[in-house]
């Protein structure tokens, strides 16, 4: 990817090849660009900040590569966009709290990387998410109360962290999730019952190995059939 003068191009899709080399500077020449696919491939080195001129990029997916390097706060000036997969590469830092900007965005995938700090409050502001896949990082802090706010959130995804405290009973107030995986962290406390009152929660609900401890809601045996449910006790 040494040469890129595409300047009117509208859509890029390099998925599943052996592609290397970094992410040209060039690409935010191509403010007509509105999809970007190069997952899959050996793409590596930080993305660069010409991204900002992308103003009409609406799907990034550079997802299993070699990117690394610290998030780039530019793409908050990508408004329109709506699709944001970086899974399993090597970013490192926290998520910028410009990425709150993107009030468009629906999906967010950042798992499998090394992302560090809180679940940033600035991306609550996103309220159009309906997936937050945060999973296979190093977070840790709380789960904020306040990401129950995100009325369209179906797939919430946080395991394999280092999150601690208790599981937001807020989470009753997400009508639309279907998907909740919080296994491999530090949570403690006891399973909200109103987690049993979800019945759109169909797909998937893993409190696997955590520290809860108290009874098993009967409010679970209420809802809607559960595809899988894990709720083992972390090994010692």
């Amino acid at each position: 990817m040494k040469h890129f003068y595409f300047r009117k191009l509208e859509v890029m899709i390099l998925t599943q090849n052996n592609l290397s080399g970094n992410l040209p500077v060039e690409i935010g020449n191509c403010q007509t660009l509105y999809s970007v696919r190069i997952g899959n491939n050996n793409v590596e080195g930080n993305i660069p900040k010409s991204v900002e001129n992308l103003s009409s990029l609406v799907y990034f997916e550079a997802n299993h590569n070699y990117l690394y390097g610290e998030l780039v706060s530019k793409f908050s000036l990508c408004s329109n966009l709506l699709f944001f997969n970086l899974v399993s590469n090597g970013f490192t830092g926290k998520i910028p709290p410009e990425f709150g900007q993107l009030m468009n965005l629906q999906v967010l995938m950042l798992s499998g990387n090394r992302l560090f700090g809180d679940i940033p409050e600035s991306i609550l502001q996103c309220k159009n998410l309906s997936m937050l896949d945060l999973s296979n990082n190093r977070f840790n802090g709380t789960i904020p109360n306040e990401i129950c706010n995100i009325f369209q959130l179906q797939n919430l995804l946080l395991g394999q962290n280092s999150i601690r405290g208790v599981i937001p009973h807020e989470f009753g107030r997400c009508r639309k999730l279907r998907e909740l995986q919080l296994g491999s962290n530090h949570l403690n406390g006891t399973i909200p019952s109103q987690i049993g009152y979800k019945y759109n929660l169909e797909i998937a609900l893993n409190l696997s190995y955590n520290h809860l401890h108290g009874p098993l809601p009967p409010q679970l045996a209420i809802g809607v059939e559960i595809g899988q449910v894990g709720l083992q006790e972390p090994t010692t």
